[in-house]
């Protein structure tokens, strides 16, 4: 029996990311105190005039231009304890290439800005593909950097701010050593995911010293 697709759904869940994700972008822009000023000085040139206005931001060239930030007092530490391989490190650079804005989840880039079609998350074999890499070479330090901290894979089910649905194959960055966002707009789901890592974690297991990071989001 063949399954239906409700395509309405599709599009409409799809809308719904495209705003959720437009809203992280405006909250990237804005804090809250910002927002509270723009209305206080509309609302006071409004009262003065008798005619309503609106803002209008002009355009920023690199407003659409992706990045990505390294926490740098966390990665310091990081190296100068010796908790990461030069093999983690130099994938951990070019994994930074493919993290959403907000929920800091790996996905798919290519075409994303010309794409209609719902963000996918990037798999293991997408990555190596992208990378010029063999997937058996790329896995082990994946899972290695997962097992250390700095990556996690959700879990089944859970969906993030933007409405994507979690599979146990949904690859996420700590935002507490690379963050796509600012550090108050971080997903809910991406802290919880990460609310236990690197903290009082050691580099080697038999070692009775304990580190932590000189700086924690959340």
């Amino acid at each position: 029996m063949k399954k239906t697709v409700d395509f309405s759904e599709v599009e409409k869940n799809s809308r719904k990311r495209d705003l959720e994700i437009e809203r992280k972008k405006h909250e990237n822009h804005y804090t809250k105190e910002q927002e509270q000023g723009l209305g206080q000085a509309l609302e006071t040139l409004q009262n003065l005039t008798g005619a309503e206005y609106y803002v209008g931001r002009k355009r920023d060239p690199f407003a659409q231009v992706e990045f990505s930030q390294i926490i740098q007092a966390n990665v310091r530490y990081l190296i100068k304890i010796g908790y990461l391989t030069n093999a983690e490190r130099a994938l951990l650079f070019d994994l930074s290439c493919f993290i959403e804005i907000g929920t800091n989840v790996l996905v798919e880039k290519e075409d994303s800005l010309n794409n209609e079609r719902a963000i996918d998350n990037a798999s293991i074999t997408y990555l190596a593909e992208q990378l010029g890499r063999q997937r058996k070479n790329i896995s082990p330090l994946m899972n290695a950097l997962k097992d250390k901290g700095i990556l996690a894979c959700a879990e089944t089910g859970f969906s993030d701010e933007t409405g994507r649905t979690c599979t146990k194959r949904t690859w996420l960055v700590n935002p507490n050593v690379i963050c796509s966002s600012r550090k108050t707009a971080i997903d809910r789901v991406t802290k919880h995911i990460f609310k236990g890592a690197l903290r009082n974690f050691k580099v080697q297991k038999d070692s009775k010293e304990v580190h932590n990071l000189p700086v924690y989001f959340f």
